[in-house]
């Protein structure tokens, strides 16, 4: 899927403006000739996972009965966990205007498998809301995998803190998470109500996978400070968007169809330690 980065972003190339501009005055903070670096990254995030559900009842050879069908159903269901992980960084920065102004380029990779779980609602007129053409309210699951990414810093370390030894940035990247969704159901798939009753038919149990592979934007800032000549600390907040992953899941033998696009976010705080080479 094409990455795609919404028109509210382009405030960031105004704040990178202003990092240029008040980096003005020069100054030199310790160990940034050493261009090349890697690290180790700790990350605390809010993993959130948002799903859109909709069942479609308006095909001309539909099963389903009046008057379930020939509708369009929509149901929207969110939720959202904590989730914690170690990684990996590597980068390059290339110091400009003295050494007050650098810019870089960094990758990283992050092990923060966690479950985002919820359940929908469900629309329809049964008690269950589970008759064939109604919105089951299916439980859901979101889970992360490893996730990697690869950022453009800009960074001022001029003024009060060049004598701190320190540095602050703004970034903006690309990011991409794999991950699986996972539904389990309990509804009817026949024309005929289902209920527990005799000669009625009964309900259909079960659970569906997918490997879904999210791609995003990320934007963040971070706070930079050399605790040693090679080694530097550091705190950086950042939150990326994740585009939508969109199927249709057919039921071509009662004429139904399902769109569903699930999409995620994650907000986190992230500190790490880097040695230059």
């Amino acid at each position: 899927m094409e990455l795609t980065i919404r028109m509210h972003r382009l405030t960031l190339p105004v704040l990178l403006i202003l990092l240029a501009l008040g980096a003005a005055s020069t100054g030199v903070a310790r160990a940034q000739e050493q261009r090349l670096y890697a690290g180790v990254t700790a990350l605390a995030s809010q993993l959130g996972a948002s799903v859109d559900k909709r069942v479609d009842t308006r095909a001309p050879d539909t099963l389903v009965p009046e008057p379930r069908r020939g509708r369009l159903l929509h149901d929207r269901d969110t939720g959202e966990t904590a989730a914690y992980g170690p990684g990996l960084l590597a980068g390059y920065r290339h110091p400009v205007i003295g050494n007050a102004l650098y810019v870089g380029v960094e990758v990283d990779v992050a092990f923060d498998s966690d479950a985002v779980q919820s359940q929908f609602q469900g629309i329809g007129e049964s008690a269950g809301r589970n008759q064939l053409g109604e919105s089951w309210p299916d439980h859901w699951t979101f889970d992360s995998g490893r996730n990697y990414g690869v950022s453009v810093r800009l960074g001022v370390a001029a003024g009060p803190l060049r004598t701190w030894d320190a540095s602050v940035y703004a970034l903006v990247g690309l990011r991409r998470t794999d991950g699986a969704y996972t539904t389990r159901f309990n509804g009817c798939l026949s024309p005929m109500l289902c209920s527990s009753a005799p000669d009625t038919p009964d309900f259909v149990s079960g659970t569906d996978s997918r490997e879904l592979d999210f791609q995003g934007t990320t934007l963040g800032i971070g706070f930079e400070r050399w605790v040693r000549q090679r080694v530097a600390i550091r705190i950086e907040l950042r939150h990326t968007q994740y585009d939508d992953e969109v199927w249709v899941a057919p039921f071509d033998e009662v004429g139904v169809t399902v769109p569903t696009a699930v999409g995620g976010e994650q907000s986190g705080l992230m500190v790490s330690l880097a040695r230059t080479f």
